[in-house]
């Protein structure tokens, strides 16, 4: 299928849904009690998923995201595929949950 029917569904789903320079399809999405970017969104699902405590914080990570591979967006405090966390967003206190 076509990128503008992928965009077209995806909208439907998400507030906001960005294509990146390098043609990842990132979204924001609402969870239970956070805010999340998605990125490598498809009709399957997505790749990997960055938690926001506000949705501005959300919105601001990923407008200024390039979304390149091997990249990541800024400020988030949880990554759950990884199990790493952040503090109020902070890289040099990230620690893993066990």
């Amino acid at each position: 299928m076509s990128e503008e029917k992928l965009l077209r569904y995806l909208a439907q789903h998400y507030p906001v849904v960005m294509v990146k320079a390098d043609g990842n399809v990132c979204a924001l999405a609402p969870m239970a009690f956070t805010w999340a970017i998605l990125s490598e969104c498809c009709y399957a699902g997505y790749g990997e998923r960055w938690c926001y405590s506000t949705p501005d914080g959300a919105l601001n990570a990923l407008a200024a995201w390039n979304g390149a591979d091997g990249t990541e967006p800024t400020g988030w405090h949880r990554h759950p595929d990884s199990g790493r966390r952040r503090p109020d967003g902070d890289p040099a206190r990230e620690y893993i949950e066990p």
